[in-house]
């Protein structure tokens, strides 16, 4: 059995305008997302992680609105 690793680092820093997101969903998706989940669907084990403060809008940024 062969063995890959994939390791992506970003961090992702901004200030903003309350109400105002420096990335939106999409683009975090799309920079990020993206290539993990299609890994992951290749049977490659995939994290995202999200690290801040409390407030900061991790779950936000995970999962979106609770419609």
């Amino acid at each position: 059995m062969r063995s890959l690793s994939l390791q992506i680092r970003l961090h992702f820093w901004g200030r903003h305008p309350p109400g105002k997101p420096v990335f939106t969903q999409t683009k975090i998706y799309e920079i990020v997302g993206k290539e993990v989940t299609a890994k992951f669907m290749e049977g490659y084990n995939g994290t995202i992680f999200a690290y801040g403060s409390t407030g900061s809008g991790k779950t936000y940024t995970m999962f979106g609105h609770d419609d």
